[in-house]
């Protein structure tokens, strides 16, 4: 298998050598690209890949942004800036560039915090992980210490002191309206609670609320032995029609369970810790596409997002499992490059009222996740670069 892996990695590199979009960002635009061609450089030592990544960046500084968001925007920039500049691959410090921007970045993050949107993807949460990275900086810790405070007051306590967000873009949506997933939901939360916490951030505010976001997710399980997941995609209580969650990275199971596994090192909680295992060897046998809801490769909900979480998580617990399911995923991953019309083979899934299946480049939904991992799959080394998907 090794040797259609390499075939498959070569091909997404001759095409997103070839292709690029108008999107500049991290996580759904060409940047993500970027990401790809710095692995591939590790396993390869290919210097065109150097050569690639210092020319896109050249092209890059004077770009406009409409938002400030990790998605799509400089925070996304700043994020995978900071990223090569600690693995000593940027002669320069990205800190002292983003000085013009980050007042005006922080600002943003603040107000929208403070207006609701925590959304990891397009709201204050992956701007809080730009400014992570750039601790001990002064200006981010100030800015980190604002954005702690306003979660907690936009916060809601139940009665047993869990703790639970009302999610952004839901507000007048009372059905399922408190999001637990790790893409958009309260496991980001907590993830993100759990690096200000090892960074020394509000740590009794941020302990509050890791342990009360936690307590809040536990409660949604579904009935034992009647659904495919363990936990659902949203909240449990008021749900008219109890549905399981789809296996993937955005929804489900598996985010819950790199969430708990990451909280758990932070609280040295064992019992969580066996939490997480437990989800994730009951993922390891849902192995139907269908009844999963795999439909695509991509990260975000297909069978490469899958593979690499496995992956992930066979590198922190070597429990051979988890590699097994890994090299499944990363077949299925394969199979689905089946598209003459695709890149690489590869295209992703879209309602038919968004266009349907169409050919894409990012990191989250394209060949450039696809890529990354692909090339985690082969690879002995941890894969770092996950950080920026709240896996790491």
């Amino acid at each position: 298998m090794i040797s259609n892996i390499l075939d498959k990695i070569r091909e997404i590199r001759s095409c997103l050598l070839k292709n690029k979009t108008e999107n500049i960002g991290l996580i759904d635009g060409n940047l993500g690209s970027l990401l790809f061609f710095y692995q591939h450089y590790l396993n390869s030592n290919n210097e065109e890949d150097i050569f690639f990544i210092q020319k896109s960046i050249e092209g890059i500084f004077n770009y406009s942004h409409k938002n400030y968001n990790l998605c799509s925007g400089p925070s996304g920039f700043g994020w995978l800036m900071n990223y090569f500049f600690k693995q000593n691959f940027l002669e320069f410090n990205p800190n002292e560039i983003f000085e013009a921007i980050d007042p005006i970045i922080g600002k943003w993050m603040v107000n929208e915090i403070n207006s609701g949107n925590y959304d990891f993807l397009h709201g204050a949460s992956g701007t809080a992980l730009y400014f992570i990275t750039k601790l001990p900086d002064t200006k981010s810790k100030f800015y980190l210490q604002e954005f702690a405070k306003g979660l907690k007051n936009i916060s809601i306590k139940e009665s047993d002191d869990s703790l639970k967000w009302k999610y952004p873009l839901y507000n007048n949506f009372d059905q399922g309206e408190f999001n637990i997933s790790l893409s958009h939901g309260i496991s980001s939360i907590v993830k993100i609670l759990c690096d200000l916490y090892k960074s020394n951030i509000c740590e009794e505010l941020c302990l509050e609320m890791i342990r009360g976001g936690l307590k809040f997710i536990k409660k949604q399980k579904l009935p034992i032995g009647k659904y495919n997941s363990i936990f659902p995609s949203w909240k449990l209580q008021k749900m008219e029609i109890q549905e399981d969650s789809r296996l993937a990275w955005c929804y489900g199971d598996l985010g819950l369970a790199v969430t708990f596994w990451n909280a758990a090192k932070v609280l040295k909680d064992e019992e969580l810790e066996n939490e997480s295992i437990e989800l994730l060897l009951h993922s390891c046998k849902r192995l139907d596409l269908k009844s999963n809801h795999v439909i695509d490769a991509g990260i975000c909900h297909g069978s490469a997002g899958i593979s690499h979480i496995f992956k992930r998580m066979y590198v922190n617990t070597k429990i051979p499992e988890f590699n097994e399911a890994a090299n499944y995923w990363i077949e299925k991953t394969l199979e689905f490059a089946k598209y003459n019309d695709g890149f690489a083979g590869y295209k992703a899934w879209y309602p038919e009222s968004r266009g349907g299946l169409k050919p894409v480049l990012s990191l989250l939904e394209g060949i450039s996740g696809i890529g990354l991992a692909l090339l985690s799959n082969i690879s002995e080394e941890e894969p770092v670069w996950d950080e920026c998907l709240l896996l790491s």
